[in-house]
């Protein structure tokens, strides 16, 4: 009787296998980045308004202030529109943004450069009579659950769209 072998492995084919996998998590990688890109900037359009809805109004001039970045390129601002008013204004749209730009982080920015945001901000015993102190902190607090959500979600439909990406 003769001595077979249990199993025989195909080195060539297990090397092809190998590549295939890697080349489909490389798109996945590439699928989801795209995805967080797309939302994390809507994520920060979406803080800056609601911060500018909040900062408080006097002028107009502070809620006019107000900038968003995504990995330090800048998405959206706001603008004074007279009567005290001011608006959120996109700059470009997140699908412009190269993968490269965030394979190493994705990093959102939302910002008010008045020289007095900072202190209309953080004092608490200024009577604002429309806005309120921690303008941006109590927006970013509130709504971070919705956006940690909306982070997964848009990543998870991204990679389902792609069926598998295989």
């Amino acid at each position: 009787m003769k001595n077979e072998p249990l199993f025989e492995l195909d080195i060539e084919k297990m090397e092809e296998d190998i590549k295939r996998v890697q080349k489909a998590l490389d798109k996945a990688e590439d699928i989801a980045l795209k995805a967080a890109a797309d939302e994390m900037a809507g994520i920060i359009m979406d803080l800056l308004g609601e911060a500018m809805r909040r900062a408080p109004k006097d002028t107009g001039y502070l809620r006019g202030s107000g900038i968003a970045k995504l990995n330090d390129d800048q998405v959206a601002h706001t603008e004074s529109s007279g009567s005290n008013a001011a608006e959120v204004v996109r700059d470009f749209k997140a699908g412009n943004i190269s993968l490269q730009q965030f394979v190493d982080e994705l990093m959102g920015e939302v910002a008010f450069n008045t020289p007095y945001a900072t202190y209309q901000h953080e004092e608490q015993d200024l009577n604002h009579i429309d806005g309120e102190a921690k303008y941006l902190e109590n927006s970013l607090k509130e709504k971070s659950p919705e956006y940690i959500k909306g982070l997964a979600a848009a990543i998870e439909a991204a990679l389902d769209k792609e069926g598998g990406v295989s």
